[in-house]
């Protein structure tokens, strides 16, 4: 059974994003879950979400300040930067 193209870029999407917390975070990108808190669980600060807003913008080519850091708080987790991601995109998440 393979992948709709559609589910396979998303994938394709959400395994970016969990590299790049890898690399900002220091976290294993192959146990993230959805639900993890980028403060509380993996221990993100407020330069460390900076760093990520840039790095999502530069990856997926948006537009500078596309990704508003402001929009992450110490609630937001995996989940919602995949969603956030996928809704700049255009995409279904």
């Amino acid at each position: 059974m393979s992948l709709a193209p559609d589910a396979s870029a998303v994938l394709h999407r959400k395994a970016t994003i969990h590299r790049i917390l890898d690399e900002v975070l220091g976290v294993d990108r192959h146990t993230l879950r959805d639900d993890a808190s980028l403060v509380d669980d993996l221990g993100a600060d407020s330069v460390d979400l900076i760093e990520i807003g840039i790095l999502l913008e530069d990856e997926f080519e948006l537009d500078d300040h596309a990704i508003d850091v402001d929009a992450f708080d110490d609630s937001s987790t995996v989940g919602d930067v995949v969603a956030l991601v996928e809704a700049k995109l255009g995409a279904p998440a």
